[in-house]
């Protein structure tokens, strides 16, 4: 079965609305050179009827967060929703999982070659049931 679920577009929300879900997400704009940039896509009921906000939050590259999603519904077994959210309660949720996964990633140094890594430490665990030991140039012990 095709959806052929139509979704209306609106320029605004409002804190108080009832929210169906809350989403950021990163997308090509069709602004030549714009790139990749997040939007922030808001879906409010109103008459019955569902509506998207989307807000254009800036190039997807200052986020460092994954893309995600925030429901405002649940399923009811007839088939239909029971909306229980806000538009503000969600976008404040969303406030605060970017104030806390946006932090940057700490590394130190390049990243590990862990195929490389693995080789090395079977090697020396081999070579050490064997009795043999490891010498770096200049005769000095590496182990």
């Amino acid at each position: 079965m095709v959806s052929t679920r139509v979704v209306l577009a609106t320029d605004y929300v409002l804190p108080n609305e009832p929210c169906f879900g809350l989403s950021e997400v990163n997308r090509v704009t069709k602004v030549a050179g714009a790139g990749v940039r997040r939007f922030q896509i808001v879906q409010v009921i109103r008459d019955d009827q569902l509506w998207e906000y989307q807000r254009d939050m800036g190039p997807a590259d200052s986020f460092k967060s994954e893309e995600f999603v925030i429901p405002g519904h649940v399923p009811l077994s007839n088939g239909h929703f029971d909306v229980i959210e806000t538009v503000g309660r969600l976008q404040g949720a969303a406030d605060e999982w970017r104030a806390k996964y946006d932090k940057p990633t700490e590394r130190h140094g390049p990243p590990e070659d862990f195929v490389k890594s693995f080789e090395e430490y079977a090697t020396k665990r081999r070579d050490a049931r064997k009795g043999r030991r490891h010498f770096a140039m200049g005769g000095h012990n590496a182990d």
